[in-house]
Parts: C-alpha cells; structure tokens; sequence
C-alpha cells in the first residue's frame, strides 16, 4: 500500500509517528506540516483527507491533538 501513496503522504505519515512518539501525545495539523515544509493547512487537510479515506490516519472532528496512525501495517513500514 505505501508504493500507492506519494512521497508527500509518506513523509506525512512519518511525520506523525516522529511527533507523537517524541511529545508522547498526537500532533497539531501546524506541527505536521512544520515537520514536513508546509505551511498551507488546507494543504495538509487535503494530504491527511487522502490519508484518512485510504485507512492509514484518523482523527475526531473539532477535537484537538486526535490525529493519530490507524494502519498498524504502514506503520511498521515507515
């Protein structure tokens, strides 16, 4: 599955692991797109929304610091 996805999305993906497994809670949409060089959170909302159809993040609406890896599998991998 990682070999469908775009370097972006994986770079995203590690950045989430990094985050939460340094801070030892989820990160913000500002923090995963400091780690990876964007600045555009409608741009992060659209690579996460990817990521998020695809079963690989989650997150609850309105709720901060809930974004989070779901796909044990990718995880592993990244």
């Amino acid at each position: 599955m990682l070999s469908e996805l775009t370097t972006r999305q994986i770079n995203i993906i590690e950045a989430i692991k990094d985050i939460t497994l340094e801070n030892g809670n989820p990160p913000t949409i500002r923090e995963v797109g400091n780690e990876v060089g964007l600045s555009s959170s409608s741009t992060i909302m659209g690579h996460l929304i990817m990521l998020k159809n695809r079963g690989i993040v989650d997150w609850e609406d309105g709720k901060p610091r809930t974004l989070h890896l779901i796909n044990k599998e990718e995880e592993a991998l990244v």
